[in-house]
């Protein structure tokens, strides 16, 4: 089970079809909000006058670095 404690979205925006910046890719969301495990993803778009603006975002849950953790002594 993975806990979803931490809730991070990116967007990747594109304009007219030429210019794009952003990004949306889950890995990249997940190591730059410090995400260590990955619960949900989802994606939403947002797609304006008929292309002349798009966004494309991706959105992740899942548990923090450090979550949970306990040392554990073997037997």
């Amino acid at each position: 089970d993975v806990a979803m404690e931490v809730e991070a979205m990116g967007c990747q925006h594109q304009i007219l079809g030429l210019i794009a910046f952003g990004d949306a890719g889950a890995g990249e969301i997940a190591l730059d909000n410090r995400i260590e495990r990955i619960a949900i993803i989802d994606h939403q778009a947002v797609n304006l006058w008929s292309g002349i603006y798009t966004r494309y975002c991706t959105i992740i849950v899942g548990e923090p670095r450090g979550y949970g953790n306990t040392t554990e002594v073997p037997l």
